[in-house]
């Protein structure tokens, strides 16, 4: 099926986000390929026809294609230089839009705020660097922008749910 759709053109790399509305039915289709208990067998056919009916929904929706492009554009704004401290008040200028136009679309189209989504990635990143062990917290921070490891430690629980020492032992477990 994966071959097929690559075939027809459905399946590229060039298009690799796909933007579906409205977002609870869509959360809906695609936890039902995860529901509990599943034989793999029907858990493939579910993920199958959660894709296809997706595919299809998106290729009827124009807008919903230049909508996922503007949102691949600027989430790799948003990803650049993550050890870098940007001001997401410098991105919609960039796009030449003003910037609550630019919080709303982001929003909108991603699921969350785009200070929130930057904040996201830099802390993916630090759960790297925790997990690595080779530097400490106070090291992790300066190298991530943070102010200084009290700033670092806080938004690092706000968006995993444990400090940065209870990652680091956790990770160390396993």
């Amino acid at each position: 099926m994966f071959d097929l759709w690559r075939k027809r053109g459905v399946l590229t790399s060039d298009r690799p986000l796909y933007h579906l509305e409205p977002l609870p039915y869509w959360l809906r289709r695609f936890e039902e390929v995860v529901a509990p208990n599943l034989p793999a067998l029907e858990r493939v056919c579910r993920l199958q026809s959660a894709l296809s009916s997706a595919f299809t929904h998106y290729q009827r929706n124009p807008a919903a294609a230049r909508d996922a492009e503007w949102l691949a554009e600027v989430s790799a704004l948003l990803d650049a230089d993550l050890g870098d401290v940007l001001y997401v008040g410098d991105v919609p200028r960039k796009l030449g839009l003003s910037a609550e136009t630019f919080r709303k679309k982001f929003a909108r189209l991603s699921g969350m705020p785009p200070w929130r989504y930057r904040m996201t990635r830099v802390i993916e990143r630090a759960c790297l660097l925790v997990h690595e062990g080779r530097l400490t917290n106070k090291e992790i921070a300066a190298r991530l922008g943070f102010n200084d490891e009290f700033h670092f430690s806080r938004r690092f629980k706000q968006i995993t749910g444990r400090s940065p020492t209870q990652f680091r032992a956790l990770s160390m477990r396993h």
